[in-house]
């Protein structure tokens, strides 16, 4: 029902809402008919107090459950935190802002490694860390059929172990391009080969011992065609794994395999030549050795043939001036 109000009942009732009424220049107001019991009233106080209680049980187990999550996520972040070093090799960006610090090194907490297909150099790296008794077990785990691992080593059988491995390697990348570096060693954890030396086998190892006994203007130049033939002796059955080292493709490398067919000198002396054409400045006789020393073939040896040419090289040239000085 609606009841009419004078001015003095508004002044005395300040929360009446002022709604005017034009033909009486009064203040109305809707107010509803309440009926009130004792019994609705206790009801009504029940009803409230077990809402209230229900809201707060549901509130407490919220925290109960809010505050375990945080405790396990802290403690997953904390045992699955990784090496700096790692990081940067697995190409792993920083997603969280909070950082540790151990004895050893720094380590970041949430991370994500990216997805990145290994290139024929490292595939030649990783070569090194299977065992041939393990072979046939890590590639039908990466998915290359049996018959297919057993005939690629079969074609490769004249070649040095390590590229038997690095072939089948190749031919796993080329048969599912898109695999990474990841996969490849989830599979040499499942087939129980050790992983913690991944790292240090794809870093690119530039510390040469005994790098002395080459002068630093031989070490630094390009070999030359006659330098070549004196090399290509030492280098043997590893010259794929050498070549993918100096960063030629399989595709030139098998080129040159198939263009020069009847002996290994002629071979070699063109893909090293071609290495040398392709990388120009790069290609010197330091990085060559280098190469020689991270396939395990005989540097030491090309070093101190190319440290004796070079003595001699400078003694013959020394004997000229001085005949061209007794000349004169």
């Amino acid at each position: 029902m609606e009841k009419i109000w004078s001015d003095s009942e508004v002044a005395a009732n300040g929360n009446i809402d002022r709604k005017t009424d034009p033909s009486t220049a009064a203040y109305t107001i809707s107010v509803p008919t309440i009926k009130s019991t004792s019994s609705s009233h206790t009801n009504s106080i029940v009803a409230v107090t077990w809402d209230l209680t229900i809201l707060l049980y549901i509130c407490t187990v919220s925290s109960i459950l809010r505050g375990a999550y945080h405790a396990k996520a802290e403690t997953v972040t904390e045992k699955h935190r990784l090496a700096k070093s790692d990081a940067i090799f697995w190409d792993i960006k920083e997603v969280s802002g909070n950082t540790h610090k151990d004895e050893n090194a720094s380590r970041i907490g949430i991370a994500t490694i990216s997805n990145r297909r290994p290139t024929p150099q490292e595939l030649g790296r990783l070569s090194r860390l299977v065992d041939a008794s393990q072979c046939d077990r890590l590639f039908v785990e990466l998915g290359l059929p049996l018959p297919e691992v057993q005939q690629t080593k079969f074609e490769a059988r004249s070649l040095a172990g390590i590229t038997v491995i690095t072939k089948m390697f190749l031919k796993w990348t080329n048969t599912y391009p898109n695999q990474t570096l990841s996969d490849i060693k989830e599979a040499m954890a499942t087939v129980d080969m050790a992983t913690d030396r991944i790292n240090e086998v794809l870093e690119k190892n530039e510390d040469l011992t005994d790098q002395d006994i080459v002068p630093i203007d031989v070490w630094t130049r390009a070999p030359s065609d006659e330098e070549i033939k004196r090399i290509v002796p030492n280098i043997g059955n590893t010259f794929y794994n050498l070549c993918l080292e100096l960063g030629l493709s399989p595709p030139i490398i098998e080129q040159h395999e198939i263009g020069h067919p009847i002996t290994f000198q002629s071979r070699m002396c063109a893909l090293l030549q071609c290495w040398v054409n392709e990388f120009k400045t790069d290609a010197t006789i330091g990085s060559l050795l280098i190469a020689m020393k991270a396939c395990r073939i005989d540097w030491y040896t090309t070093a101190q043939i190319l440290s004796q040419e070079s003595g001699a090289s400078e003694s013959s040239e020394d004997r000229a001036s001085w005949f061209r000085c007794g000349i004169l």
